[in-house]
């Protein structure tokens, strides 16, 4: 099997500026999104727990990429992620997604469907879950 090289996902606070799904083109580096997510699909390989998510905002959707070791910790916050909450998301987007698509079809034994790929792919670096102001 493949070696995976990751990061661990980072809950610390997101500050930095947002932007909207429709306005960045391109590959750009350290993009954060407010979104709510649609659709969640979770693969588990021998020591890598990934997530597969359609994520949508205001303008647009993007599909977006969580990898982490098969830790308890990491595989929490992949099973806590719910389509009803708002989060802040920060990480790269790739537009290569037949390269993506590739890589994660070898990984999966062929078990990724390119339909669920939309045209730009965020991976993730942090992820935070929006809680609602109390008034």
């Amino acid at each position: 099997m493949k070696n995976i090289k990751y990061k661990k996902i980072d809950t610390t606070p997101i500050t930095s500026p947002l932007s909207k799904i429709n306005n960045v083109i391109g590959n750009v580096k350290n993009v954060v999104f407010e979104v709510f997510f649609d659709d969640i699909k979770i693969y588990e390989l021998d020591n890598v727990i990934f997530s597969i998510l359609s994520a949508r905002d205001g303008t647009g959707n993007i599909s977006v990429l969580i990898v982490g070791s098969r830790d308890e910790e990491t595989q929490n916050l992949i099973k806590s992620i719910t389509s009803k909450d708002k989060y802040l998301i920060k990480g790269n987007i790739s537009t290569n997604i037949d390269l993506v698509y590739k890589e994660l079809n070898e990984l999966t034994e062929n078990k990724i469907d390119k339909k669920i790929l939309k045209n730009k792919i965020l991976f993730v670096k942090i992820i935070n879950k929006v809680e609602h102001k109390k008034k």
